[in-house]
């Protein structure tokens, strides 16, 4: 059996930002909500995820966008792991860098962008120097002149 294992990553000089990764993950959480703005993907495994008004279950290579202050909950399957990565994003930063903000959870399957999300967090957990985190951020920024259309969940709780 494989250890699980999640570290955080924060740096002074990028306080709107912190990061989180976990691996072979079986914890569960409650219903609970971030005063920032939560973009994660999945990298292995599964994910029951629930929140007002969506759910479903997310599978390797999902992105997924939630606004601050929504409750919800994302949790292995029943008996197995998984591995996920987290940004929690300070939201006015998030604002002044992509204007207005969506309302509701976003998830899409793209793996150009989930390769590029994988890129920024390696810059982001790597001993880089921070010009690095700049490049990193701008081709993430470049290579998405337009927010994706993504499916939208409209489905009871849980």
């Amino acid at each position: 059996m494989t250890q699980s294992s999640a570290r955080l990553w924060r740096d002074p000089r990028l306080p709107f930002v912190e990061s989180r990764r976990a691996s072979d993950s079986r914890a569960c959480y409650r219903p609970h909500s971030h005063s920032t703005w939560s973009i994660g993907v999945v990298d292995r495994g599964h994910s029951d995820f629930s929140c007002p008004g969506a759910g479903r279950i997310l599978e390797p290579g999902t992105l997924i966008s939630i606004p601050a202050w929504l409750p919800h909950a994302c949790n292995p399957l029943p008996g197995r792991t998984w591995g996920y990565q987290m940004l929690y994003v300070d939201v006015a930063w998030m604002r002044r860098w992509a204007g207005a903000l969506p309302t509701e959870v976003e998830v899409r399957r793209d793996r150009p962008a989930y390769q590029r999300f994988l890129r920024l967090n390696e810059v982001l957990f790597s001993r880089r120097p921070p010009r690095s985190w700049n490049r990193c951020a701008a081709g993430w920024r470049t290579r998405s002149p337009r927010r994706p259309r993504c499916r939208r969940w409209r489905r009871g709780w849980g």
